[in-house]
């Protein structure tokens, strides 16, 4: 699995777990539309930045960006943004602690950004949301594909040194 993946999905599974009780829907689209009526929603989604360690090596430093969009409503703007502010407090809790598998994921964690944003009123609600990306580094190593890599053999056959000619056989290997 890529780590970028590992790290997406670990994050749902703590952000699940963190927000039992408080109602949130935890999804891995970025495109999960907020609904009136059907908030808060938690989006969360994951890209990452791959650069060599070195000439001809297999490994490769990784920079994950791992984003949590979090939409919230209330009947004024105060309880949309206060419950969205639990919600980010309770994300980057369970994130973050140094006990989380998502903290262990990375070699080192480079940045927490949270960003919250008023997003006006809809259907008599005021919607709040708060953007948090969290930028942490981690090793890769992709191994050559392991399989039946063989696609021809090339035979000589030399027989003793009495002037019998030399063949050269080549044989197609069948692949799976």
């Amino acid at each position: 699995m890529l780590a970028r993946a590992l790290a997406r999905d670990t994050a749902q599974t703590a952000i699940t777990a963190a927000l039992t009780g408080l109602g949130a829907t935890v999804e891995t689209d970025k495109d999960t539309p907020a609904q009136s009526g059907k908030m808060p929603i938690v989006a969360i989604y994951a890209m990452d930045k791959k650069h060599q360690t070195g000439a001809g090596t297999i490994e490769f430093e990784t920079r994950i960006t791992v984003t949590i969009e979090v939409r919230c409503e209330g009947d004024t703007k105060a309880a949309a943004q206060g419950q969205c502010d639990s919600i980010c407090e309770a994300i980057e809790g369970a994130l973050l602690n140094g006990a989380s598998a998502f903290f262990k994921l990375f070699e080192q964690i480079e940045d927490v950004d949270t960003y919250p944003e008023y997003e006006g009123s809809q259907n008599k609600k005021h919607i709040f949301s708060g953007t948090i990306e969290i930028v942490g580094r981690v090793l890769e190593s992709f191994e050559p594909a392991r399989g039946n890599a063989l696609e021809k053999v090339f035979v000589t056959v030399a027989p003793g040194g009495d002037g019998t000619p030399t063949y050269d056989i080549e044989i197609d290997v069948p692949q799976e």
